[in-house]
This record gives structure tokens, C-alpha cells and sequence, in this order.
């Protein structure tokens, strides 16, 4: 399960005051793209973990489960940043 190579940095590390238009889109375009990746991934995971309950590396998938989870709350956080510096 390997996902999009073109993650935007993280939230905090953002600039949205001097931050042209046109790269606020493109970030915006990333951020969902990377979104949505990341739900599938946590869709397959979630699949995989019912599919095998007994699973030897069921603690493995928990803990990428729980990385794939902040992931997503990171790139929403950063969404709704980047939604809110469009208002002027």
C-alpha cells in the first residue's frame, strides 16, 4: 500500500499570508488527492484486518492503521487551513 510521493508539507508549516492564489489551489489539489489515497489505503487496511481477525501482524496493521488515520487528520487540517486564508 503505497501512496501519493507529492504529500504538501505539513499544517504548521504553512504561510498563508504570502501564498499566491494559484499555489493555494494546487496545494488544495494535492491535499485531496492525498486524502483520498489515504482513505483507500484505510479502506484496504480495514478490509484486510476483518477479512483475517486472527492475523499474526494484527498489531502491525493497528499501528499503521493509527499512522494512516493522523495522516488524514493532518491533510484535513491543512484543507480547512487552506479553505479559511481564501477569505479576504
Amino acid at each position: 500500500m503505497e501512496g501519493p510521493k507529492d504529500l504538501p508539507p505539513p499544517a504548521d508549516t504553512m504561510d498563508l499570508d504570502n501564498i499566491d492564489p494559484n499555489a493555494k489551489c494546487e496545494d488544495l489539489r494535492k491535499c485531496k488527492a492525498a486524502i483520498s489515497a489515504t482513505k483507500k489505503r484505510i479502506q484496504h487496511l480495514h478490509i484486510i484486518m476483518n477479512e483475517i481477525p486472527d492475523n499474526p501482524g494484527m498489531k502491525q496493521l493497528a499501528i499503521l492503521d493509527k499512522n494512516f488515520q493522523e495522516e488524514l487528520e493532518g491533510l484535513n487540517k491543512r484543507v480547512n487551513m487552506l479553505n479559511g486564508s481564501f477569505v479576504n
